[in-house]
């Protein structure tokens, strides 16, 4: 029963609608006022609102995404003057992105002055959508922070499994086309409990969304899951990733 009531729970119902044909977007009647003009978004978004309502809001006019795979499914609709993706093609073989790289190996051309971009180049917004294991999201954390403007925003996808199933992890070759949430969460947690000069949150909605931006003073989180299990999150799930409703938000949007 348990189970059954943390699928039931957030973004999942979303998920389950949509399923059975049930659910219809609705707008959020939270507008504020950008540039003389007005930014609108469903109180259900997506992580692709989410990315336009962050960048439209704050003025931003440089993306990043790291692991693209078709770019119909998410850069193609990010709204923003400069976009720059990542991705080896391991998934998607056309691979239209600008960097055909690993992000490792992106982010280490880049600091040696081997692309077309100055080596101290930063991004507004990166949004982080590649292999989702702790050990490889961490890397991309860190080398996104390095490249992060002072005031940008690095948004991880896939930060709150909802089922065990989608959680553990796997090598690369069993997930293609499959539902995968991977390790990402462990990432947000350690970062909770470890990193009190990151602002860290999790939206609860369209699988978890992580955000990440450069903050201070934050009381750090006991790190009272030492080894990573996922029946202690589920237990603990909105103190543990710091989870936020849509409405918090916006309205923490609205405030900074």
């Amino acid at each position: 029963m348990n189970r059954i009531a943390n699928i039931l729970k957030g973004h999942r119902v979303r998920l389950l609608s949509k399923a059975f044909g049930l659910y219809t977007p609705k707008r959020s009647s939270y507008i504020p006022t950008v540039n003389n003009s007005t930014v609108s978004i469903n109180l259900f978004p997506s992580r692709i609102e989410i990315i336009n309502y962050i960048i439209a809001t704050k003025g931003f006019t440089k993306y990043l995404e790291i692991g693209v795979r078709n770019p119909k499914d998410c850069f193609d609709k990010i709204q923003c003057d400069l976009k720059k993706s990542v991705d080896p093609g391991v998934e998607y073989v056309k691979n239209p992105v600008n960097y055909k790289y690993t992000s490792d190996d992106f982010f280490h051309k880049l600091q040696h002055k081997q692309l077309d971009l100055p080596h101290n180049f930063t991004w507004d917004v990166i949004f982080i959508d590649g292999l989702h294991l702790a050990n490889q999201v961490e890397r991309d954390i860190l080398n996104s922070i390095n490249h992060l403007s002072p005031n940008g925003f690095i948004v991880v996808h896939d930060c709150n499994p909802f089922l065990y199933d989608l959680d553990y992890e796997r090598v690369i070759e069993d997930f293609w086309g499959q539902q995968w949430n991977g390790t990402v969460w462990k990432v947000i947690y350690s970062l909770l409990c470890s990193r009190g000069d990151l602002d860290v949150f999790t939206i609860d909605l369209d699988e978890g969304l992580g955000i990440i931006r450069r903050g201070g003073g934050r009381k750090l989180l006991e790190h009272t899951n030492k080894y990573y299990e996922y029946k202690i999150l589920q237990e603990n799930l909105k103190k543990h990733l710091n989870c936020i409703s849509i409405e918090a938000f916006l309205s923490l949007m609205n405030a900074k």
